[in-house]
C-alpha cells in the first residue's frame, strides 16, 4: 500500500505597512511575518518603475523593521518578497507610498520704519532662495536668509495696495503664495 501526502504550504508574510511621509523623513518599512526566521528582501522603485533600492531586512521576534532615507518627493512602489521555505510558499506583495513636500509656511508683515514701508516675509528657516513680493505694480526680489526676506520700499504713495508674496518652492518645500492688502499712510 502506497499514498501521497500533500502538504499545503502557508504565506510567510502576514502584513506590510509603509506608511507616506513628508521629504527629510524617512519612511519605515514593517513587515510581520508568521514563524520565518532569516531575512525578507524589498525594492523601491519609482512611479515610472526605475529601481531606486533593494536590500534586505533580518527578521527579529517575527517583524522585519527598515528605514529608507533620502528619497525625494514622488510616488513610489514597494516590493516585498520572501523566498520561502520547506513550510511556506515563496510570497511578494507590493504597494506604494508617497513622500511628499511640505509647506515653507510662508507668511508676510508690514511695518513702517523711518517713514518707509518694510515688508517681510518669515519662511522656513532653511528654505533657501529668494521671495518674491509684487505690489503697485512692481516685482521684487529678496533674498532669503535664516527664514526671513525683508524688502523696504520707500517710494509708495500713500494709498492700499494688493501685496503678493511668492516662495517658488523647492525639492522640499510647496511653492506658496500669500495675497493681502496693505495701507500706506
Amino acid at each position: 500500500v502506497s499514498f501521497n501526502i500533500n502538504m499545503l504550504k502557508a504565506t510567510p508574510i502576514a502584513s506590510v505597512e509603509v506608511s507616506n511621509c513628508a521629504v527629510g523623513s524617512d519612511p519605515t518599512i514593517k513587515v510581520k511575518v508568521n514563524n520565518v526566521n532569516g531575512n525578507i528582501w524589498f525594492t523601491v522603485s519609482d512611479e515610472n518603475g526605475n529601481n531606486i533600492l533593494t536590500d534586505k531586512i533580518h527578521i527579529e521576534n517575527g517583524l522585519a523593521i527598515a528605514s529608507i532615507s533620502g528619497l525625494a518627493s514622488g510616488k513610489y512602489r514597494l516590493h516585498i518578497y520572501s523566498a520561502g521555505t520547506a513550510r511556506y510558499n515563496a510570497q511578494t506583495i507590493k504597494t506604494n507610498f508617497e513622500v511628499t513636500k511640505i509647506s515653507p509656511e510662508l507668511s508676510v508683515a508690514k511695518t513702517t520704519v523711518d517713514g518707509k514701508t518694510v515688508l517681510t516675509a518669515s519662511i522656513a528657516e532653511d528654505a533657501p532662495g529668494n521671495v518674491k513680493f509684487e505690489v503697485n505694480g512692481s516685482t521684487y526680489k529678496a533674498q532669503i536668509v535664516k527664514g526671513v526676506a525683508t524688502l523696504t520700499l520707500s517710494d509708495l504713495a500713500p494709498g492700499t495696495y494688493t501685496l503678493k508674496t511668492s516662495y517658488a518652492g523647492n525639492y522640499k518645500y510647496l511653492a506658496e503664495t500669500k495675497t493681502r492688502s496693505i495701507t500706506i499712510k
